[in-house]
């Protein structure tokens, strides 16, 4: 793995340095039939998928 990119960002709250790779290894297809699912987790919503759902904060 070989850094690629390194920046120096300055928020409100501090400093963050924010560093992007680049690797040999290749990311393997998905066998077919199977599905793949992304998730992101947020501040409006607590999670949204790649499908679109969104769900909520539990209190």
């Amino acid at each position: 793995m070989v850094a690629k990119q390194a920046r120096v960002v300055k928020k409100a709250i501090g400093y963050y340095l924010m560093v992007s790779f680049t690797s040999s290894e290749s990311v393997p297809e998905n066998p077919v039939g199977n599905i793949s699912l992304g998730i992101d987790a947020g501040i409006e919503n607590f999670v949204a998928t790649s499908t679109g759902q969104l769900q909520q904060f539990r209190s």
